[in-house]
């Protein structure tokens, strides 16, 4: 291994904020094709795939959690600093944006419908019980919690690592052969799944530094995520579907394998502004939503979208998103999780030392 693989890796850093970007430009388009505004998605259906970087989201997720906490597993005095650091990660900015959804709901026609007390506790604690999401895409989180809960499992006894990925794929295979999907079958048994027991195989190789051609490998899953997104794009699989989520799963293990793989033996060297554009890129996914329903409605009302190019609307409202997150991320999320690593220390959960891609 180069020395030049320090403690970060900024490469998959700036591929969380490429994915959260494709999502963001997926609910531009959306929206902007309701018909109180233009009625139609602005360079067709082109980021139609854009919800697929949820699906990179959750391959980087297995990658960053095993490669930071792999030797934690099976070591039970380590698991007060393992939750403590996950849920601190989810948490405290995603309490700071919902509060500001409720405060814009409270202001609006929504407050009656969406503020009833189910969905306040859904949104305040990610409970996946059925019920209405004040932040639409935190069923997402939903999925990381699980996640988080089964990995917490495995540090409090390793023998449950091997039990909870046979019994997460026989849910997956068992899935297949259902009528229907309800709530609780598509929380538990879904095929996303699939895509961090690919995260935690990406973490596996590149600790063992068994990555060959990282470069090529991460050239080649952008090309099948894009070539998977087009083929989504001309109908041949719909949103959801499961050969959609192996493809794309696929692909993200490329492009992370690839990421890490170059930066870890020097072969790709990223400034801080990529640190801060993928440092950002929790707050962008959560708060773009918000940002866009309110841009588009202020350029409706200012009769912009008369005259602007449907691009430049799009880029707009992406760009406002942006500059929100990294406003965010900056002066509420850092200094809050600057405050939640000195309170660990005072807590006095036991360390340990590993490279660690910034997560």
């Amino acid at each position: 291994m180069n020395a030049h693989a320090g403690n970060r890796l900024i490469g998959i850093q700036f591929g969380r904020g490429i994915a959260a970007l494709l999502v963001v430009f997926y609910h531009a388009t959306r929206s902007l094709a309701l018909p109180q505004y233009l009625g139609h998605e602005p360079l067709g259906n082109f980021f139609g795939f854009g919800h697929a970087g949820v699906d990179f989201f959750f391959v980087l997720s297995g990658f960053i959690i095993s490669f930071v906490h792999h030797d934690d597993i099976g070591r039970p005095a380590r698991l007060p600093r393992f939750l403590w650091r996950r849920l601190t990660r989810i948490f405290p900015i995603y309490w700071v944006i919902l509060s500001v959804v409720i405060v814009q709901a409270l202001l609006s026609t929504e407050a009656a419908n969406r503020l009833q007390v189910g969905n306040l506790l859904r949104g305040a604690l990610l409970l996946p019980f059925p019920a209405d999401l004040l932040i639409g895409v935190a069923w997402s989180l939903e999925q990381e919690l699980l996640f988080y809960a089964c990995f917490a499992l495995a540090v409090a006894w390793r023998p449950m690592a091997l039990i909870l990925t046979a019994l997460g794929v026989a849910l997956m295979l068992w899935s297949t052969s259902l009528p229907e999907q309800t709530h609780w079958t598509g929380y538990f048994c879904t095929w996303f799944h699939l895509e961090f027991l690919l995260g935690i195989l990406a973490a596996k190789l590149v600790r063992s530094d068994a990555v060959r051609m990282p470069r090529t490998l991460a050239a080649v899953g952008a090309g099948l995520f894009i070539g998977s997104g087009l083929c989504e794009n001309a109908g041949l699989f719909g949103v959801g579907a499961n050969i959609g989520i192996c493809l794309y799963g696929l692909a993200s293990t490329l492009i992370v394998l690839g990421l890490a793989g170059a930066e870890r033996s020097g072969r790709l060297a990223l400034g801080n502004w990529a640190e801060l554009f993928g440092g950002a890129s929790y707050a962008l996914y959560l708060i773009h939503p918000l940002v866009i329903g309110l841009g588009a409605r202020m350029l409706s009302k200012l009769g912009w979208l008369a005259f602007m190019p449907p691009w430049i609307l799009m880029l707009t409202l992406a760009a406002a998103s942006m500059v929100v997150a990294i406003a965010l991320h900056r002066l509420v999320e850092q200094p809050m999780l600057a405050r939640a690593r000195l309170l660990e220390r005072h807590l006095g959960f036991e360390r340990r030392s590993s490279l660690t891609p910034n997560g």
